[in-house]
């Protein structure tokens, strides 16, 4: 368990909070009286798969951006926000300003301290206290027949109890085809986490030799590479330690004291794709809400004001999307919202394309929006079984075979 924590958060078991991290653990105890009765029941049922996107997760931008455009202006950073006779007043890097009735900070905690802290300090000083968890990724692509094993599952997690750099091996191109040529694997390998919170900051010479070191010893691999990447995420996952929820409670509460402001995203309600996007679907129910509330509409069951103005269709439409039109702008991390999208492929040799094809995609906060994925579905086809995690002492792979 230990080793499935640590592989999902990056972080240290011991100071994590089951309520807030995993309160699906205590939801599938309750119902199966285990954990283990509750996994095979869910397997049964169908209900355990791993999803992206065909075109990576900066697709989620790009359908956002077709949706609300131009209410969604990506790429341009904010410095600073600050609130007069009732209007925010964001201000850009490039010299501009955008005003605006309400702010949502959809960012992560520590991009959010800088903009907010002259308006709310209290504010900045709540966010400044969740914890993040440095990551590295190093993705290595290798020729098919240099690979000694069959990569018939989803990858594996390494124990704590290892010792080890290594947080887990994700065995990509079992789980999803396309995302490396024919005759070639992809291999992802994570390192660092909460545990080892130095490694990230590594050079990347030494973050691919560790890399590759570990598929010496867990997969006998003893060719190099045909490529190598190495992305490595400073702020890569919030912690939930205990005392988050009363954190985040504490948090939107000095956000009302400012008016007009609400936090939504990755650190306060759910590391998950699904939980930001729950998260940027809620918050946008609450700014809705309170803008009706001023107006004096009531809402009727179904949400809608009985007496809303026409001009008020355009919330509801954005309120579908997880941005509050009223808002007019979503502040986000620039980096984050406005990827480069394939970066190595645009730079490689037309020789090359082939392994440029393997590349990493870029991540993005999912914030919220509904776009079709391409799922994994392991009861059938390759990524059929989960990989278990590797003992260096044994200098073998424990794998659960596909049943």
């Amino acid at each position: 368990m230990d080793a499935a924590i640590s592989g999902i958060s990056a972080g240290d078991s011991r100071r994590l909070s089951v309520r807030a991290a995993f309160p699906l653990m205590i939801e599938m105890e309750r119902e199966h009286g285990s954990l283990i009765r509750a996994m095979m029941a869910r397997r049964r049922e169908g209900l355990s798969r791993l999803v992206s996107f065909d075109g990576g997760l900066s697709t989620l931008v790009e359908a956002l951006r077709a949706r609300i455009d131009p209410m969604l202006r990506a790429g341009r950073a904010a410095r600073a926000a600050t609130r007069r006779n009732g209007v925010w007043r964001i201000e850009r890097e490039d010299g501009q300003a955008v005003e605006a009735d309400w702010l949502v900070l959809a960012l992560p905690a520590p991009r959010a301290v800088p903009l907010i802290a002259g308006e709310n300090p209290e504010l900045a000083a709540t966010l400044s206290a969740i914890p993040f968890a440095k990551v590295a990724m190093v993705a290595l692509a290798y020729r098919e027949a240099d690979v000694p094993r069959s990569l018939d599952g989803y990858g594996y997690l390494v124990a704590p109890s290892e010792g080890s750099d290594v947080l887990g091996v994700v065995w990509e191109s079992s789980l999803f085809a396309e995302r490396a040529p024919a005759g070639h694997v992809l291999l992802r390998v994570m390192l660092g986490g909460a545990r080892h919170p130095m490694v990230a900051g590594r050079e990347e010479a030494e973050l691919s030799a560790a890399a590759r070191a570990e598929m010496a010893v867990t997969l006998g691999i003893a060719a190099a590479p045909e490529r190598t990447w190495v992305r490595r995420w400073p702020e890569a996952i919030a912690q939930y330690e205990r005392g988050h929820l009363e954190r985040v409670a504490t948090a939107r509460a000095q956000a009302a004291r400012s008016g007009s402001l609400d936090l939504c995203g990755a650190s306060y309600d759910g590391a998950s794709f699904a939980g930001a996007a729950l998260s940027g679907e809620r918050s946008a129910e609450r700014v809705v809400a309170a803008i009706e509330a001023a107006r004096g509409g009531a809402r009727s069951p179904g949400g809608a004001r009985r007496d809303a103005p026409r001009d008020a269709a355009h919330l509801r439409r954005a309120a579908d999307a997880g941005v509050p039109a009223a808002a007019q702008v979503l502040v986000a991390n620039p980096a984050r919202t406005h990827p480069q999208r394939r970066a190595d492929s645009a730079a490689a040799d037309p020789d090359d394309r082939d392994h440029a094809r393997a590349a990493p995609r870029s991540t993005v906060d999912p914030g919220a929006i509904r776009v079709a994925a391409r799922a994994s579905d392991p009861r059938a086809g390759r990524g059929a079984s989960v990989a278990a995690h590797a003992s260096r002492r044994r200098g073998s792979l424990a794998c659960a075979r596909r049943l």
